[in-house]
C-alpha cells in the first residue's frame, strides 16, 4: 500500500520530469509554486506563471499551472477562452487541495490526521465531516477487497523503513509485531458522533491510497463549479479529467512502460473519467541491494514487488486510486475478479513473477486504446 504523504518542495522538479506519461501535453514551468498556511487559514502562494497556448480550431486557449502538494507535482490543465477565469479556477484547485493535505497528511503535527493518530487509541477521536467520510469510503473499499487494500497498514511501512535505513531486510519478528496491530475491521467508527476509536494500541491511519485520489475528485469539482467544462487535474500520477478537450477530442493519457523511457506501455484517451497508476517502478524501499516495492501486503507482510504497473480507470479517482493499490497485493487473477465487482471499471496490469512477465486486462480496456 501507497504510503502517506508531506510536503516536499525540493521533489517538485524531479517529480515534474517524472510525470511524462500524462497526456503527451507540452508545459513550461517558471518558477516553483507551494502552499503555505498563515493565521490558520490556507493560501496558495502563486509563483508560477499560467502557461497558455493556442488550441487548433478553437476559441479557447489551453492554460496549464503547476504546483507541489502532498510529497509530489500537481498539474492543472484548463480549456477556456478567458485567461482571468483560467487564473482564478487553477489557484482555486490548488488551494481546495491544499485543505485536503491540512487534514490528512499522516506527518505534519498540525494536521487533523496526525491528531487522529496520536489519541484515537486512548479515546474516540470527533473527526470532520470531510475526514470521517474519507475514511469511511476508505474502509469500504478495505472491506470489499478483503483486507487487500488497509488503511492501517502503517506499523508494516515503518519496519520497511527502518530496514531501508539500516540496510537489512526486515526480521520475522518485526514483521509479527507489526501485523498484531495491523486490520481495517479494528477500526471502530461512531456515526452519529461522526468519531473514530482504535481496537488496538500502536495503530495508525495512512491515507496515501485514498487521499490524493480524492483530493483530485475535489480540485476538479472546484474547477467545473466555477464554469469550465473542459480539465485535467493530476496529482503524482492520478489524474481525473472533465469532458473531452475543447476540440472535442479526448484527452489523451499515455501509461509509462516502466522497462524504458522511451515509450508507453499503452496510450489512451479519456474524457469524464479518471485513471490512477500504482507500481514498483515509482516508489520502492532499497535495502541493501535489493529493491522492495513500497505497496506492501497487510496480510502477509511482504511487498507486492511483483506488481510491475497497476493502472485503473473509473467514474472517480478515490476508486481508481484505491483500486490500483488493492489489485497491486491481490495480482492479476484476484485483482482482475475484484474489478468485476465495479460497473464500468477496467484496469491493465503489468506482472512480473518466476514464471516471466505478463500483461493482463480487463475485457474493456481496449475500447480506450488509442
Amino acid at each position: 500500500m501507497r504510503s502517506g504523504f508531506g510536503i516536499g518542495r525540493k521533489r517538485l522538479l524531479g517529480a515534474l520530469f517524472a510525470l511524462g506519461f500524462v497526456c503527451g501535453i507540452s508545459y513550461c514551468i517558471i518558477r516553483d509554486l507551494f502552499i503555505s498556511d498563515r493565521g490558520g487559514e490556507v493560501e496558495a502562494i502563486v509563483t508560477t506563471s499560467l502557461s497558455e497556448k493556442p488550441l487548433k480550431g478553437c476559441e479557447e486557449k489551453e492554460y496549464i499551472r503547476y504546483a507541489d502538494v502532498m510529497s509530489t507535482a500537481m498539474k492543472v490543465i484548463v480549456h477556456s477562452k478567458s485567461r482571468e477565469l483560467a487564473a482564478k479556477v487553477t489557484e482555486a484547485a490548488i488551494r481546495r487541495v491544499a485543505e485536503i493535505e491540512k487534514k490528512m497528511s499522516r506527518f505534519a503535527p498540525d494536521s487533523e490526521l496526525y491528531r487522529l493518530n496520536q489519541s484515537a487509541y486512548k479515546e474516540p477521536f470527533v473527526a470532520s465531516e470531510e475526514l470521517f467520510t474519507v475514511i469511511e469510503r476508505s474502509l469500504e473499499f478495505c472491506r470489499v477487497s478483503d483486507g487487500a487494500l488497509d488503511i492501517t497498514v502503517v506499523p508494516l511501512i515503518d519496519v520497511y523503513k527502518k530496514a531501508a535505513l539500516r540496510g537489512t531486510p526486515p526480521m520475522e519478528g518485526e514483521i509479527k509485531d507489526a501485523l498484531k496491530r495491523i486490520g481495517w475491521q479494528k477500526v471502530l467508527l461512531d456515526k452519529e458522533r461522526r468519531s473514530v476509536k482504535f481496537a488496538v494500541e500502536g495503530m495508525a491511519l495512512d491515507l496515501g491510497a485514498t487521499a490524493k485520489g480524492y483530493a483530485v475528485d475535489c480540485a476538479l469539482e472546484v474547477i467545473k463549479s466555477l464554469g469550465i467544462k473542459h480539465a485535467l487535474v493530476e496529482i503524482g500520477g492520478e489524474v481525473s479529467v472533465c469532458g473531452a478537450q475543447a476540440d472535442g477530442k479526448e484527452w489523451p493519457i499515455g501509461i509509462v512502460d516502466p522497462r524504458t523511457s522511451h515509450r508507453y506501455l499503452r496510450r489512451l484517451g479519456i474524457k469524464d473519467g479518471a485513471i490512477a497508476t500504482s507500481g514498483n517502478y515509482r516508489r520502492y524501499y532499497k535495502i541493501g541491494e535489493r529493491q522492495f516495492s513500497h505497496i506492501v501486503n497487510p496480510r502477509t507482510g511482504e511487498t507486492s514487488d511483483s506488481a510491475v504497473s497497476v493502472s485503473v480507470i473509473a467514474g472517480d479517482c478515490f476508486s481508481a486510486d484505491a483500486l490500483a493499490t488493492a489489485v497491486s497485493v491481490l495480482g492479476p487473477e484476484q485483482g482482475l475478479a475484484l474489478i468485476k465487482k465495479f460497473a464500468g471499471v477496467q484496469a491493465l496490469i503489468l506482472w512480473k513473477d518466476e514464471s516471466g512477465e505478463k500483461t493482463f486486462e480487463t475485457d474493456g480496456f481496449a475500447e480506450y486504446a488509442r
